[in-house]
């Protein structure tokens, strides 16, 4: 039930005087030096299935849209989001056909390949990962909250506190999680509904945000 820097140039990658560089459109560099993994915050990778608003690079994702693709922009830099997960997913970033200086299609990724943005066509470049921080102790309760009150089969017909002791029995459990889990445990009264526990978290079925047909499904 889980998932959970380092930089190195792209073997293809070229050195550019910065005043070159700053010459053109940031969408349009290829030739700079291009990080493994970029951490952000995680409200940019956030989902919709907890009561969150999508974040942008979420919104991004375009495996499934080929060739035309959505984009987010970091540091003033296009990317497309082509899957992951909740906490990293694998970007790359659009790149001007003639400013491209990698070597093409390259096995086991998106490198190399043509989109289309906006009615033109980008080159992608190397694969860069964006990763969530790790989440703070208030951040992971308020998350195991969210996931309960707005679950769906996953939580049908259970309380708050057998949830926990699910996620506290399981191997895949991440760390940061089991330790929420346990401060948890120690509550003196847990929800026995998805109800009682949106209304502890200041909603009410039919608000926005709250889908009111999980809300219905057997044992809720």
């Amino acid at each position: 039930m889980d998932t959970n820097p380092i930089h190195q140039n792209h073997p293809a990658e070229q050195t550019q005087p910065d005043n070159l560089r700053l010459s053109l459109p940031q969408d349009f560099t290829a030739t700079r030096t291009w990080p493994e993994e970029i951490i952000v915050e995680p409200s940019r990778l956030a989902w919709t299935l907890w009561g969150d608003t999508e974040g942008d690079i979420t919104a991004a994702y375009s495996g499934d849209k080929r060739p035309k693709v959505q984009t987010f922009v970091h540091e003033g830099q296009r990317f497309t989001n082509m899957g992951g997960s909740e906490y990293s997913v694998h970007c790359y970033p659009l790149l001007s056909p003639e400013h491209y200086a990698g070597n093409g299609k390259v096995k086991y990724s998106y490198e190399g390949e043509t989109v289309i943005y906006e009615r033109q066509k980008f080159m992608l470049g190397p694969k860069v990962t964006f990763s969530s921080r790790a989440l703070t102790l208030e951040e992971e309760i308020s998350l195991l909250r969210r996931m309960y009150a707005y679950g769906g089969y996953f939580v049908s017909g259970r309380t708050y506190q057998e949830m926990l002791l699910d996620f506290q029995e399981d191997d895949r459990t991440r760390e940061g999680r089991k330790v929420a889990v346990a401060q948890e445990l120690t509550r003196k009264m847990f929800p026995k509904t998805q109800p009682e526990m949106l209304a502890e978290l200041g909603k009410a079925p039919g608000a926005s945000g709250v889908d009111t047909a999980q809300l219905g499904l057997p044992g809720m």
